[in-house]
């Protein structure tokens, strides 16, 4: 299937210039906490393409933002169905299916964005805290540890692997994990990467 990139917008190459432009727009807007504004802007670029996958990801981000989580999850939905391919859309796609309790599909939204990209670290810690959710520990700590090797220095996955070991009966491991987050809370945080 062709990127998003690829498929012609209505209007020609003006278009096409107008819809970047917004885009930028909508994010500079929406990393300025200006939600309404960016929303305005997305729904524009909506006008112009409305299969944009990028301006359904902004109006996502922002629901979410609002605490929406329902609206989120149908606007990721809609930026997933025309941008299959992003391991990023199907996260955030779990992150609010997880909000709503629906640990089920939130796992499988983790589990499709990693399939996608094997490297997204989040995504092993959502699927790990939605498994113990779903009372499966002892997979919570496969991903945990997962998450743990590639972020070694992140506070809550050292607490929800200790809550994971805690619940295997695994005790001296657990307390580990928790004096290892309570460390890290204390810790500055690293600024030198």
């Amino acid at each position: 299937m062709p990127s998003r990139s690829w498929r012609p917008v209505p209007g020609g190459t003006g278009a096409r210039q107008q819809v970047a432009t917004l885009l930028q727009q909508a994010k500079a807007q929406f990393q300025a906490a200006a939600y309404r504004e960016a929303g305005d802007t997305s729904r524009r670029v909506l006008e112009l393409d409305s299969s944009n996958a990028d301006a359904y990801h902004m109006l996502g981000a922002i629901a979410l933002q609002e605490r929406n989580f329902a609206e989120a999850e149908t606007l990721f939905a809609e930026a997933i169905g025309r941008n299959r391919q992003s391991p990023h859309l199907r996260h955030l796609l779990g992150e609010v299916q997880r909000a709503l309790g629906d640990y089920e599909s939130a796992a499988a939204a983790y589990r499709q964005a990693l399939k996608l990209d094997p490297g997204l670290s989040p995504a092993y810690f959502g699927l790990a805290v939605a498994l113990r959710a779903l009372s499966r520990p002892q997979d919570a700590v496969v991903h945990l540890e997962r998450y743990l090797s590639r972020e070694p220095k992140q506070a809550e996955g050292h607490n929800e692997l200790g809550l994971a070991l805690k619940e295997l009966g695994k005790l001296d491991l657990a307390l580990e994990h928790f004096r290892a987050a309570l460390t890290l809370r204390r810790e500055p945080a690293d600024r030198s990467g």
